[in-house]
């Protein structure tokens, strides 16, 4: 006799669930080449799969067990926008919902002339250099085993989205005030049968002309079920300075999927500051390729996971032009039984002798549940080079608690300020100090409320 009914949803199968959401798509006639573009590039990959090296580690089953409607979105409204607009990127700011732009959420009064921030569908002058960026594809003929997998997505991706962000620095100008892109996500709760949640396909193409400099601050945040998979590249000219600041808030049973791009030219010096601390399932995709003689990436990244979260950071460092530099470090906090991947893969051409390279990964274990898989590697095939990689796992360090302790400062608080002096550096990097404060409260929700403690086994349990 039947004693209960399983409500779990049914996994499609890839093709299927790929297949359902092309036919979804509403794209608009400037981006139809593209899209079917897009759809050609699906028809002939491989889809993901858990056999493939990329997504080993990866729960895929937590995407294609449900099914999503691109037509689920729900308005947001200005309250709930301006809680995570930066007052210093006041007249420079874009609010781009379920995918597309909201003009009346937007202000770009403050933007210089000769700049454009906006949405691609409206970029005028500058429309075929946002054309050009928008048209590319990353890992096109990739090595399955070494490539990240986010050809598949970004096809779904080219093939589906209806609007995308823009922003286009012409040479020589520099853009004093930060830009922000701010892309919502309002959908309806889920039902239990894993119906009704939305998608949508964030895209944001940046453009840094020779010699200019800026700062671009892109979020993600939401409300309700749903899969956003988004896609961002941005290309930086040749003495051109581009910071990025890049954060993940999704809400807590949101799926994220990102897939970052950057290309360096000659001398050009990208900043990239990640934080993800938000969705039930995220995973960024990050390949920055220097392709210029002396160009630089400095990425600071930051993956703070709990509950059931899964967290994961991808990366590939391409060095494909001589002295060439870069400065790579993550830093992961996970706590109760949440799970987080960091993958880093640094590849130095056989002509790009004189890459010096730096690649580190620390992480805090707050819970004996959590998990964390650290995979730092290096590819060279130059021999006049200057690389490093490493990667460390620990949990509070008690000589510090206790040296807090000393000092008059309760056990809790001891926690709390351990915790935060490992994420410090991660911290001061974002530009935002609304930013900094929700991640310093995601970092106090996450520290244990108790000590660590002996059990009659005699080994350490949860702290």
């Amino acid at each position: 006799m039947e004693t209960g009914v399983n409500l779990a949803p049914k996994r499609a199968d890839p093709r299927t669930w790929f297949g359902a959401l092309q036919q979804q798509a509403a794209t608009p006639a400037p981006f139809r080449e593209l899209a079917s573009a897009g759809a050609a590039t699906l028809d002939e990959v491989d889809l993901p799969h858990r056999k493939q090296e990329p997504y080993r580690y990866t729960d895929l089953e937590a995407i294609f067990r449900h099914s999503y409607d691109a037509t689920a979105g729900l308005p947001v409204s200005q309250e709930f926008a301006q809680k995570y607009l930066s007052e210093a990127s006041k007249g420079q700011q874009l609010v781009f919902v379920n995918g597309r732009f909201n003009a009346q959420l937007s202000d770009t009064s403050a933007v210089p002339e000769g700049v454009y921030v906006g949405s691609a569908l409206g970029a005028g002058e500058h429309q075929a250099a946002v054309m050009g960026v928008l048209d590319h594809l990353p890992e096109v003929g990739a090595n399955k085993n070494t490539c990240q997998g986010s050809l598949p997505f970004a096809a779904l991706n080219q093939a589906c989205f209806a609007d995308a962000a823009a922003v286009v620095i012409p040479p020589n100008v520099t853009v004093e005030q930060p830009i922000q892109v701010l892309f919502v996500t309002h959908a309806p709760k889920e039902n239990e049968g894993g119906e009704g949640g939305a998608i949508c396909h964030p895209r944001l193409a940046i453009v840094a002309g020779e010699g200019s400099s800026a700062l671009v601050m892109q979020s993600y945040v939401g409300e309700g079920d749903y899969f956003a998979n988004c896609v961002t590249r941005s290309v930086v000219g040749k003495g051109a300075k581009l910071s990025h600041t890049h954060s993940q808030e999704q809400s807590a049973s949101a799926q994220h999927l990102d897939t970052v791009v950057a290309d360096l030219a000659e001398e050009a010096v990208y900043s990239l500051s990640m934080v993800a601390c938000g969705g039930l399932f995220a995973r960024s995709n990050i390949q920055v390729e220097l392709n210029g003689a002396k160009a630089h990436c400095n990425l600071n990244a930051a993956a703070l996971c709990s509950g059931d979260q899964s967290v994961d950071f991808h990366t590939q460092m391409g060095h494909a032009a001589p002295d060439t530099t870069m400065e790579q470090q993550h830093r992961n906090i996970v706590a109760d039984s949440s799970d987080c991947i960091f993958k880093g893969r640094v590849r130095v051409d056989g002509i790009a002798q004189g890459t010096d390279a730096h690649q580190l990964c620390r992480t805090l274990m707050l819970s004996d549940r959590a998990r964390v898989t650290a995979m730092p590697s290096l590819e060279i095939t130059a021999d006049d080079v200057k690389c490093a990689h490493g990667a460390t796992v620990a949990d509070l360090d008690e000589e510090s608690l206790f040296y807090l302790g000393c000092r008059g400062i309760n056990a809790a608080e001891a926690r709390a300020l351990v915790i935060k002096g490992f994420a410090f550096d991660m911290i001061k990097a974002l530009p935002d100090t609304n930013l900094q404060a929700r991640v310093l409260e995601k970092l106090i929700s996450m520290t244990p409320k108790s000590s660590r403690a002996v059990t009659a086994e005699g080994a350490f349990s949860s702290i």
